[in-house]
């Protein structure tokens, strides 16, 4: 039976909520489009592309695309990004443009950043891939159910995320809250109107540089994601030598309900300042029998800034001694 058929099953109640936080294996190198706070935290203008297909094998599995581009502002102690974030699954797809600034204190002990963003999310669903068990698809397309739309719809709405996020010696922190307004988006059916609510996620990440030798470090890392009724846990271990290829093993999952993938990760840095990664889920869950697993890849570009607070280098005029 096809995944449409799942899809439909969103409409089923005049009012549903739904998880709208897109998942990433190569987190670590892209942690951005979840939390603001990380806005310019390297002191470097950044910007990365990244493509996800997940589940290959599953017709409509869902795909997600995004861009993101962020740098520091030092003489203000801020930093400010955008992100646009592509999200599809099956007959539906969700559309985020995001603005983000951040503020950024520098102490003894770290450095402590707070974010937030503000932007909108559309949501489209196409009426015409859904299937319902009653409904009568010969000749047209009959859902038999007022609820669910019959052609293609779409909705936009406000949206905005929060973040902290702090980087000490050899350690990083960070806890970001994504759709905060809790936003609804409506669609137009046949007996009135549908509505989708994006449920409120709470997402926290962590990770630990432990440096082997003058090349090799080790790069322990967690991400917890929760929408309080669902709870999702990400570990990788990144080895990484002169920062400029790294390896890694990751597991999605925290209990027999939630079990996903062991990730395999592997990525180069050319000319220091471009950087590709690239990601294998291995699928463990019941899923594994109808898919051949996901891939990710992700491109990221990096323009140092240079500390403009320090004196330049003094070149004498003769004309002028």
């Amino acid at each position: 039976m096809r995944i449409a058929i799942l899809t439909s099953l969103l409409f089923w109640c005049v009012a549903v909520s739904a998880q709208s936080v897109p998942q990433y294996t190569n987190f670590y190198y892209n942690r951005m489009v979840m939390n603001p706070a990380v806005s310019g935290y390297n002191n470097t203008i950044d910007f990365t592309l990244l493509y996800r297909g997940q589940w290959i094998g599953i017709e409509g599995a869902p795909s997600t695309q995004f861009f993101t581009a962020h740098g520091p502002i030092n003489r203000i102690s801020s930093a400010v990004g955008l992100s646009v974030v592509n999200d599809m699954m099956g007959a539906q797809r969700s559309t985020s443009f995001m603005l983000s600034y951040a503020y950024r204190l520098k102490r003894k002990w770290g450095d402590l950043a707070f974010g937030a963003t503000i932007g909108a999310y559309q949501k489209a669903i196409d009426g015409t891939k859904l299937r319902s068990p009653e409904g009568v698809y010969t000749g047209g397309i009959d859902h038999q159910d007022g609820l669910i739309p019959d052609a293609n719809v779409s909705g936009i709405a406000p949206e905005m995320q929060l973040g902290i996020f702090y980087t000490g010696y050899n350690i990083y922190a960070g806890f970001s809250v994504n759709n905060l307004l809790g936003s609804k988006i409506s669609f137009n059916a046949p007996s009135g109107n549908s509505e989708i609510r994006f449920a409120r996620a709470y997402i926290f990440t962590a990770g630990y540089n432990i440096e082997l030798s003058r090349t090799f470090n080790l790069l322990p890392n967690l991400q917890f994601k929760t929408d309080i009724n669902n709870f999702q846990t990400d570990i990788n271990v990144i080895l990484s030598y002169k920062d400029n290829i790294h390896g890694g093993l990751g597991f999605r999952g925290n209990n027999k309900n939630n079990i996903d993938a062991f990730s395999l990760m592997l990525g180069f840095r050319f000319f220091k300042r471009l950087r590709i990664g690239y990601s294998y889920d291995v699928s463990i869950s019941t899923l594994n029998v109808a898919n051949s697993g996901s891939h990710e890849v992700f491109l990221k570009y990096e323009l140092a800034i240079k500390d403009r607070s320090k004196p330049g280098k003094v070149i004498y005029n003769p004309r002028f001694l």
